[in-house]
């Protein structure tokens, strides 16, 4: 019996068949199913992005406001951005080294 926690879209959520999903008609040789799905709004297309930019999302505004002071709002705005793209460059290299 396949548990399913009430969450019945496997297009959506099954990584076997959801990375289709960025794809015209589920077909990579027809291009992206819109501007970007394949690139910077991937996380939008199935379970799995979905769910590592929530997390990236919390890890890197956990790191931003981790020591409270009383500062300007947009001083943690800057935080978040600095992080982010330390975040992302550091991700990138990892996987680029990787493959």
């Amino acid at each position: 019996m396949k548990r399913t926690f009430g969450i019945k879209n496997d297009q959506f959520w099954n990584p076997a068949i959801s990375w289709t999903n960025k794809y015209k008609n589920h077909d990579p040789a027809q291009g992206e199913k819109f501007f970007g799905s394949t690139t910077f709004l991937a996380w939008t297309t199935d379970g799995f992005h979905f769910t590592q930019a929530i997390r990236n999302v919390g890890i890197i505004g956990g790191v931003s406001i981790v020591f409270p002071r009383k500062v300007k709002w947009y001083w943690y705005v800057r935080d978040y951005v600095i992080n982010a793209v330390i975040f992302g460059m550091a991700n990138f290299t990892a996987q680029a080294i990787i493959k």
